[in-house]
């Protein structure tokens, strides 16, 4: 199985691509901007696709991750992105606003590009669930946490 990993950002889109047996990788890059913001990540995307090495002739990717940085207490694992699921990275950008943005353009543009390939989020807050109350709670007024559910 071929993935293709990205880490979309507000100026620039790392990307990998691994073959899912011994998750050796096949292909690495970043593009980067130069601090200026991404507007078109569609534009990025179809430019990074030129860059992966083909097989017999043809780019075969058989699933897509993201890395998402705020899924909020609702995502403690990676989950397939559906409609649903995309709205909901959407609402919680508030929580992470120069992140969660650039997360979903990289997204949706993958969902334009490759409507047929299962996409699937990773988000940088599950690793924080997995933390005891009394640790992720330590040090701040308790009214911050529930202000912020």
């Amino acid at each position: 199985m071929i993935i293709l990993v990205l880490n979309a950002g507000s100026s620039s889109l790392k990307h990998e691509l691994f073959e899912s047996r011994g998750l050796k990788s096949l292909f690495q890059g970043h593009f980067d901007n130069h601090g200026k913001a991404i507007t078109n990540f569609e534009k990025i995307v179809r430019k990074v696709i030129r860059e992966l090495p083909l097989k017999n002739g043809e780019l075969k990717i058989d699933a897509i991750g993201h890395r998402v940085v705020h899924g909020g207490e609702k995502y403690t694992e990676p989950i397939k992105i559906t409609a649903r699921v995309l709205r909901e990275i959407k609402k919680l950008s508030a929580l992470a606003p120069l992140h969660n943005p650039p997360n979903v353009a990289g997204i949706e543009a993958c969902q334009k590009l490759f409507p047929n390939v299962p996409q699937i989020a990773v988000f940088d807050t599950a690793f924080h669930q997995t933390m005891p109350e009394r640790a992720y709670l330590y040090g701040l007024p308790y009214s911050y946490y529930t202000k912020g559910k």
